[in-house]
């Protein structure tokens, strides 16, 4: 039983990696409250995306992952932000060939980019088609509007709460799933297993049975599962063990899709201002390259956090501003805020940000 108990722990600890884009946020829920954030790991240097590692309250708090767009778009096409073909830029004449494929974008089948998600992916893919399709004196106002539903804070507060009050109830569900996985092989070991297995499959198949009818019913409450996917969701869980913990999970997998990372900083307030940074750092980025999309974008990317920060009411001068300067320094980071006795450079800790020089 040993060796059972063994194998249970390493599929708990296994279910719970997630393989995300480096720039994905994913809001874990606090034992005491509130959300706070977290992203992926960097598993080599220069990475376009990395595993992030499960937490040990996790099964009955949950993650919400949330994405940033991996293209730059602009009235004259768009432009790839990360990944191989970071920095490919195509026309709107092109750009209407693009299919999908899982959370994939396609070009003539080869891979384009990732979008996080299978539902950002089809998201960001109708946007796309409705870009090259529009007159170029529209597609400024469309691009526009798209930003300000990413950017809307109102909009994740909305989804979060919803989705609080649908899985609360069965958070005690997947509390007694994950310490009947973990008491079965210990009282085999004390009690012998064949008075205790019985019982424990038992009582597992029926917490297994609960918890996901009750998936079930929160996710169709929701609406953000289509039937296909409930039902996929439930099998996995009956068949699965670990999932059925992390119901949650599940739940809330699509529940900020649409929505950038950004937008659900304000229910995390002493971390908006950094995430702002990092925010702004990525425009700052994209400016002054030699891709007029990408500087188009990062154009309309800063007003957009300027916007979600005015609502939250922070200045986005004041972020902007620089760190008081230490003895030595004559750099910082714009992202991080870390400080460099060199002048030129670039972050090692923030996804190769250029560092800004003290004035």
């Amino acid at each position: 039983m040993t060796e059972l108990g063994l194998l249970l722990l390493a599929l708990y600890l296994v279910e719970g990696l997630r393989w995300a884009p480096r720039d994905s946020i994913f809001w874990s829920r606090r034992p005491w409250g509130g959300l706070r954030p977290r992203s992926p790991r960097e598993w080599r240097r220069g990475s376009h995306a990395g595993p992030l590692l499960p937490e040990p309250w996790l099964p009955c708090l949950g993650r919400l992952p949330s994405h940033g767009w991996p293209l730059a778009l602009s009235p004259a096409g768009l432009c790839v932000l990360r990944g191989p073909r970071a920095g490919e830029a195509l026309e709107w004449s092109a750009a209407a060939k693009i299919g999908l494929a899982g959370s994939h974008l396609t070009v003539d089948k080869q891979r384009l980019a990732d979008a996080g998600s299978a539902r950002e992916a089809r998201a960001l893919s109708a946007l796309i088609r409705r870009l090259a399709v529009a007159a170029k004196e529209d597609r400024h106002g469309v691009i526009e509007d798209a930003l300000r539903r990413r950017f809307s804070a109102v909009e994740a507060r909305s989804r979060i709460e919803q989705w609080r009050r649908a899985s609360r109830p069965g958070t005690l569900l997947a509390w007694a799933v994950t310490l009947n996985l973990a008491a079965g092989p210990i009282l085999s070991a004390l009690l012998g297993w064949a008075r205790v297995v019985p019982a424990w499959v038992g009582l597992h198949a029926l917490l297994t049975l609960l918890i996901t009818g009750f998936f079930f019913a929160a996710a169709r409450w929701l609406g953000d599962h289509g039937p296909d996917d409930r039902w996929q969701q439930a099998i996995s869980m009956v068949l699965y063990p670990p999932s059925t913990a992390r119901f949650q999970d599940a739940l809330g997998r699509d529940l900020l899709a649409g929505l950038d990372p950004l937008a659900a900083a304000p229910l995390h307030a002493a971390g908006l201002p950094e995430l702002a940074r990092s925010r702004l750092a990525d425009s700052e980025r994209h400016h002054g390259s030699t891709s007029p999309v990408r500087d188009w974008y990062a154009a309309e990317l800063a007003r957009s956090v300027d916007r979600l920060l005015e609502a939250e009411g922070l200045s986005p001068e004041v972020l902007r501003s620089a760190p008081v300067r230490e003895s030595g320094a004559l750099s910082y980071c714009p992202s991080c805020r870390t400080q460099y006795r060199v002048g030129r450079g670039t972050c090692r800790d923030c996804d190769e940000t250029p560092l800004t020089p003290f004035a």
